[in-house]
């Protein structure tokens, strides 16, 4: 279907290796992948478990002595974080947790360095890495973009979304200064193929650390790995299943040493500039706050539906449908010189992807789904949902309405043929008399 095939080109990135299969190897040949690895520092190794082997930012120490040279370290190379209104951080001895609070990869660190001290480090890192490493966003759709997006800085940690390259290149025009490679510090932004594809985005950390995610699909998790091996498979790394409709992009592995571009978020940035608010955007016009409620309507209420797999059900096909013929009715919005217009027109562009992908993953990847029974259950649903946003729709048109003529309106969709759900709802609200 074109559905699956305009998938696989939504993602920032996807990585999925094409090769030879290997001469058969024993049992014995075949090396263990590894449950955590551990990298060098100063005074002492930061260590992160492998994907479902634990969620914990662990320190290894030779001496307890050294723990406070540890603690100025992590201060010293997260320095973004002090600016947080935190309270004291205190290092977490990792034996202090009950073992049911412990992963795979986590025991396997105090049972291999059982001589060294052990600390779980989490609380020194901000709360969007340390909450979620090693996990899933648990929906299809964030992917490396958004990851780098929300890491720098400039979307809250609560917009995890997909985020299309024109937006990432908006925001790196107009909120981001471009540095030098040599010059990197935590928080800055680094852009692969910089000159060619854009194909992937990571957030720097420290020591040629880097946080990432590696696609938009449900099952590529957040984590930190060196710079150099964001396009290598991870151990543990979910796989792609083509019969149950997982297709993804195969890339060329020597892409990371394409021209990379690294930039850094501007000192002034304030996140307030990015939001609009229809008490104090007094010189916006009426179609233009009416078309940024519609954006933003949309946006809540998928970010409220996505968790629960709840885009289709409560949302409706017609709202997949509506927000690709709004980003026509609003070019508007992208034509205008005021930056907010513009940059609600590009995220109306990522929403309409996310939406898709929401409904396309949980409802259409099976390769025996049956189309006109599923857009029959998922068309629309007259419920608290659509009834508002058809209000939204009814006063950018001018088009006054009541109680009556809405309930009209929306019994009138029950003439619309649901296994086919081919309604274009701005249109029908523009022609309802």
């Amino acid at each position: 279907m074109l559905r699956n095939l305009f998938l696989t080109l939504l993602c920032c990135l996807c990585f999925l290796f094409l090769s030879k299969a290997p001469p058969t190897l024993l049992a014995a040949d075949i090396a263990e992948p590894p449950l955590y690895k551990c990298y060098p520092q100063v005074h002492f190794e930061l260590c992160i478990p492998s994907i479902s082997k634990g969620h914990k930012i662990v320190a290894i120490l030779e001496s307890a002595s050294l723990l406070q040279n540890m603690e100025e370290e992590l201060l010293a190379l997260l320095p973004s974080f002090t600016q947080d209104p935190a309270p004291v951080i205190i290092p977490v001895p990792l034996d202090s947790y009950a073992e049911a609070a412990l992963k795979e990869g986590e025991k396997a660190l105090l049972k291999t360095h059982a001589a060294q001290k052990i600390y779980d480090v989490s609380a020194y890192f901000p709360a969007f890495i340390a909450n979620n490493l090693n996990k899933s966003a648990g929906y299809a759709g964030p992917n490396c973009y958004n990851t780098a997006l929300i890491t720098s800085g400039i979307l809250s940690n609560l917009e995890v979304l997909y985020s299309s390259i024109e937006e990432l290149e908006f925001y790196l025009k107009y909120f981001f200064e471009e540095i030098k490679g040599n010059e990197l510090q935590f928080g800055d932004l680094i852009l692969y193929d910089a000159y060619g594809s854009k194909l992937h985005a990571s957030v720097y950390l420290f020591n040629g650390l880097v946080f990432h995610k590696k696609g938009f699909h449900r099952y590529y998790y957040y984590r930190i790995i060196p710079a150099t091996d964001v396009f290598k498979k991870d151990a543990f790394e979910w796989i792609p299943n083509p019969g149950r409709g997982e297709y993804l992009q195969a890339i060329d592995p020597t892409a990371i040493d394409r021209q990379k571009r690294y930039f850094r978020l501007r000192k002034n940035f304030e996140a307030s500039s990015l939001h609009f608010d229809s008490s104090s955007d007094s010189t916006l016009s009426k179609r233009e706050v009416d078309a940024l409620k519609i954006i933003d309507f949309l946006k809540q209420n998928t970010l409220l539906n996505l968790k629960q797999s709840q885009v289709g059900t409560t949302m409706g096909f017609i709202t997949e449908t509506l927000s690709n013929y709004l980003q026509s009715e609003f070019s508007f919005l992208n034509n205008s010189n005021n930056l907010k217009l513009k940059l609600y027109s590009l995220r109306l562009k990522s929403l309409a992807d996310q939406i898709f992908q929401s409904i396309e993953a949980v409802h259409f990847t099976s390769p025996y789904v049956n189309y006109p029974r599923v857009l029959e259950q998922i068309c629309w649903h007259n419920n608290q949902y659509t009834r508002e946003l058809v209000k939204l729709l009814f006063n950018y048109l001018d088009k006054s309405y009541d109680e009556e003529s809405l309930q009209s309106f929306i019994l009138g969709l029950n003439k619309v043929k649901r296994s086919e759900c081919n309604l274009n709802l701005l249109q029908a609200v523009r022609e309802f008399h």
